[in-house]
């Protein structure tokens, strides 16, 4: 599993504006790791794969991509601005945070 979250964490980071982001990198690889311990199935790869989605869309976006990008210091605009979604939908993005004050 760690060779798939590393290259998944660090092609979220990419579109940060300070890429590459070690921090958010390294948290979000965490976060992702306890999330999927009982969602992963090597001899079974589709087992568990709809579980394992990471929600980004013009409406939302997943929680543990968020609590990455607090933990970085990553201000919300710029979370919003990489990856919130198409050109048009930035502005629809909604991003929930369990840290008080960081939206």
């Amino acid at each position: 599993m760690t060779p798939e979250l590393q290259a998944a964490s660090t092609f979220l980071s990419s579109f940060l504006p300070s890429s590459p982001n070690p921090t958010f990198i390294t948290h979000l690889h965490s976060l992702l790791s306890a999330r999927y311990e009982r969602h992963w199935h090597p001899t079974d790869p589709e087992r568990g794969s709809a579980f394992r989605s990471l929600v980004r869309s013009g409406a939302t976006l997943d929680q543990s991509i968020v609590d990455a990008a607090f933990a970085a210091g990553i201000s919300p605009a710029d979370l919003a601005s990489a990856l919130g979604g198409a050109q048009g939908d930035r502005k629809s993005t909604r991003l929930n945070s369990s840290h008080p004050g960081y939206l």
